[in-house]
């Protein structure tokens, strides 16, 4: 039998040292024998390279939720001028600048309704300046409207399908309890009543008004509204209804304060030497039926004998 060889060509050996994937056996094989070459695990790694330079930036990611709101901000200071006077008295020199106030503040008297206007807010010494009427109306009395002006007269009758409307002035907040007049011409069997509405520019409002009240004798006569009313400073219409042709009542001759406060589209209304504005009529009425409206439209002025109304004050406001 033929011994087939295999002939191995041998390289010097390498420094195990600078083998990094192993190490050659240091032993020499026979001429008989298979070369065959046995590795083993090199020994440590060599040094790390050098990092390699940065990728590009990868894309946005998606938006978070959002956060919890933060708490609110503290309040800012008062800024100058714009504080409002609101107290159960009059505003006074103390209510200065010191407080926030500045010329041109308003203040308001919650007790009485009365408005002021800031006209100098020095410490010490502002000076506040009511924007109303001043009135000191007194519980239990009796007042004429502020606007009647002209001469009180003995009144002449107008008839049971006819109101009689007097424009009156209230110069103070107040609660009003009663209405009544004066019988100038008696009617042993005749009656009047007195009510009272809005000033509405379109469609006065009932408020309230009396019950039939006697005009048998010539005397003030007066009577309850329903329920006492608080009224607000301002105009108000003052009503008189009649139950016949009979009976008068005082009236209103003229005033100079209707013609200067609700004019009239005929210039001798206001300004005549004998007769002037004292108030308005309207008819198609029935006496002791009081509708909740009025038609301002259908108001007649009258320049002479509109009868007058008196109210009696029960509190202050």
């Amino acid at each position: 039998m033929t011994q087939n060889l295999r002939v191995a060509t041998w390289v010097p050996a390498a420094d195990p040292t600078e083998i990094g994937d192993g190490i050659a056996s240091a032993a020499m094989p026979t001429a008989h024998k298979s070369i065959a070459t046995t590795f083993q695990k090199g020994g440590g790694s060599g040094t790390a390279g050098p990092p390699g330079p940065a990728g590009p930036q990868g894309p946005a990611g998606p938006t978070g939720a959002t956060g919890p709101q933060g708490p609110a901000g503290a309040t800012g200071p008062q800024g100058p001028g714009t504080a409002t006077y609101a107290a159960a008295t009059d505003p006074g020199p103390t209510n200065d600048s010191t407080q926030g106030f500045a010329a041109g503040s308003h203040g308001i008297n919650t007790g009485t309704g009365r408005a002021f206007v800031c006209r100098s807010a020095a410490p010490g010494a502002a000076v506040w300046v009511p924007i109303d009427f001043k009135t000191n109306y007194k519980a239990g009395n009796f007042y004429l409207p502020a606007n009647i002006s002209g001469v009180t007269i003995v009144g002449s009758g107008i008839g049971s399908t006819t109101w009689a409307i007097c424009p009156g002035l209230i110069r103070q907040r107040c609660t009003i309890s009663t209405l009544g007049s004066s019988v100038t011409t008696l009617s042993a069997t005749g009656n009047f009543a007195c009510g009272i509405y809005t000033n509405d520019p379109v469609s006065p409002a009932l408020i309230d008004h009396t019950g039939p009240l006697s005009a048998a004798a010539v005397t003030f006569v007066s009577g309850p509204l329903g329920a006492n009313q608080q009224l607000e400073e301002g105009y108000y219409l003052f009503i008189t209804a009649f139950s016949d042709s009979t009976q008068a009542i005082a009236s209103n001759n003229t005033s100079g304060l209707l013609a200067i406060d609700f004019g009239s589209p005929t210039g001798a209304n206001v300004i005549k030497p004998t007769a002037q504005l004292a108030g308005y009529s309207i008819g198609g009425q029935i006496f002791g039926t009081w509708p909740p409206t009025l038609t301002r439209a259908s108001f007649v002025e009258g320049l002479a004998k509109i009868p007058i109304v008196a109210f009696q004050v029960a509190s202050v406001p």
